[in-house]
C-alpha cells in the first residue's frame, strides 16, 4: 500500500472519529484543507477587469454559457480565514476547463487566472453559520450598489464565501441556480454578525437557513448541487449579484 493511499485511509478514520464525537463541522473542514476533493477539480484565483457599463451583458453571457456546461463551475467570492481581502475564485471541473477558460478570456480581455491547490476560509477552531439566498417571487432583490459587507472579518480565524452555481437540469428548463453563503468565526454571535452583514444585501429576498445543515456544507465544500436547494433565477438578477465578484 503506497503513502498516498495510506494517507487518505488515515484522513477517513480521523474524519470519521471526529463525526462520531459529534463534530460534524471540524470532520468538513478537515477534509476540505487536505484538499480531499472531487477528483480532477481545478480551483483557480480569478483577475478581472475593473468593472464597466458592459460587464453587465458579459456576466449574462457567461452565465447562460456556464449554464450548458455538463459538469458545473462553482462562482465563490470568499475571504480566506487566514486574514486577507475579498478574492474571486472559480472551481473549474477537467471536463470544463478549456471551455471555460477560453469563454472567460473572450468575454474579459486582460482577465487573469492563477491555478491555485485549494483555499480554506473555514477556521479549524471556529462556529459556521450559512444561508441559502433565493427569489422572492419572479425577481431578486439585491442592493447592487452597496456590494459586499465583508467588513466584520477582520481577524485571523474567521471567513466568509458567497457561492454561486448555475446550471440547467435539461435542455427546456429556465436557468436555475444555487447562492450559498456561509460565514465562520470563533464564536457564534460574530459569525451571526459576518452572515448578517453579508445577506443584508438582499433585504426583500428570501434568506433561508439549511434545513439539513451537513449535507449543506458538505455541498459547499464539494461544489454539489441539490434540488432543494436549486431556485430559478432572472439572468440579469444573477449577473448584477456577479458583478460584486469584480474590484
Amino acid at each position: 500500500m503506497d503513502l498516498e493511499i495510506i494517507s487518505l485511509v488515515l484522513g477517513g478514520v480521523a474524519f470519521l472519529v471526529l463525526l462520531s464525537l459529534g463534530v460534524p463541522e471540524l470532520a468538513y473542514y478537515f477534509r476540505h484543507r487536505f484538499q480531499l476533493q472531487p477528483a480532477r477539480l481545478h480551483i483557480f484565483l480569478v483577475e478581472l477587469p475593473r468593472r464597466t457599463s458592459d460587464d453587465r451583458k458579459r456576466w449574462i453571457e457567461f452565465l447562460d454559457f456556464l449554464a450548458l456546461l455538463r459538469h458545473p463551475v462553482s462562482l465563490e467570492l470568499a475571504v480566506q480565514a487566514v486574514g486577507a481581502n475579498s478574492n474571486f475564485y472559480v472551481a473549474v471541473p477537467d471536463h470544463s476547463l478549456i471551455a471555460f477558460e477560453q469563454k472567460l478570456l473572450k468575454l474579459w480581455k486582460g482577465a487573469r487566472l492563477r491555478d491555485t491547490r485549494g483555499y480554506t476560509f473555514l477556521s479549524s477552531h471556529g462556529i459556521i453559520r450559512s444561508a441559502l439566498v433565493r427569489p422572492s417571487g419572479k425577481s431578486l432583490s439585491f442592493s447592487g450598489a452597496r456590494g459586499f459587507n465583508f467588513s466584520s472579518v477582520n481577524e485571523i480565524g474567521e471567513g466568509a464565501l458567497v457561492q454561486i452555481i448555475p446550471f440547467r437540469s435539461s435542455p427546456t428548463h429556465p436557468f436555475a441556480a444555487v447562492l450559498r453563503i456561509v460565514s465562520s468565526a470563533l464564536t457564534d454571535a460574530h459569525a451571526e454578525e459576518i452572515l448578517g452583514d453579508l445577506t443584508s444585501i438582499f433585504k426583500g429576498s428570501k434568506v433561508e437557513r439549511p434545513r439539513d445543515f451537513d449535507s449543506f456544507l458538505k455541498n459547499v465544500l464539494y461544489r454539489g448541487v441539490s434540488k432543494n436547494e436549486s431556485v430559478e433565477f432572472l439572468m440579469d438578477d444573477l449577473a448584477e449579484v456577479c458583478e460584486q465578484f469584480q474590484k
